[in-house]
Formats: structure tokens, C-alpha cells, sequence
């Protein structure tokens, strides 16, 4: 869930495929870990990495303005693979941030 924060800017509207490029100008070779450390773990700037400060602070903005999910909400047959697999990869990558798991 936390990628949907960030994909306007790496995707646009109506781009699925990719085919019109990233609106803010990124090369998806440059989107190593570094980065998504840095928007989502608060870990620090990657200097070098190839991509504009600008894009990756408004990037940040973004995800610590949605972030954590308060409540994710679904159907009850999801619970075994949707909802659990969610939990899972939130603890995991927020092993030592639990303020950044869902609260429901």
C-alpha cells in the first residue's frame, strides 16, 4: 500500500504501461533500495542517486501524510491471504517502526 502513495509521481495518470515515461522525470533504473529507504524509512538522502531532491521530498511528504493506515478494510474470505499478507509485509518492513503498522 505504501508504493500507491508514490506511483503518481513515478507513473502519472492513465500510464500503466509505462509507455509515457515517469511526470517527475525519474528513470526507474535509478529506484534502487537507497531510495525507497530514504521515502519510506526515513533513512538518508541517497546523494548521487540520479533522481531531483525535490521529486524525492514530495514523495516523502506524500507517504508520511497517508501513513500508517489507520484501518484496512475487506471481506471476510481475504483474511487469510489479502489482509494477513498486509500485516506481514507492513511488520516486516516496519520491523522497527510499529507506529507505521495498521492500526485495524
Amino acid at each position: 500500500m505504501a508504493f500507491y502513495n508514490i506511483a503518481g509521481h513515478l507513473q502519472g495518470v492513465d500510464n500503466l504501461d509505462g509507455r509515457k515515461g515517469s511526470p517527475a522525470g525519474v528513470d526507474p533504473e535509478k529506484l534502487a533500495s537507497e531510495v525507497f529507504n530514504y521515502i519510506f524509512r526515513g533513512k538518508e538522502f541517497p546523494e548521487g542517486c540520479g533522481i531531483d531532491r525535490e521529486v524525492m521530498e514530495a514523495m516523502k511528504r506524500e507517504f508520511t501524510y497517508w501513513y500508517p493506515m489507520d484501518l484496512w478494510v475487506s471481506a471476510k474470505d481475504l483474511i487469510p491471504n489479502h489482509l494477513t499478507m498486509a500485516l506481514y509485509n507492513q511488520a516486516a518492513i516496519w520491523d522497527d517502526q510499529p507506529e507505521l503498522w495498521p492500526k485495524g
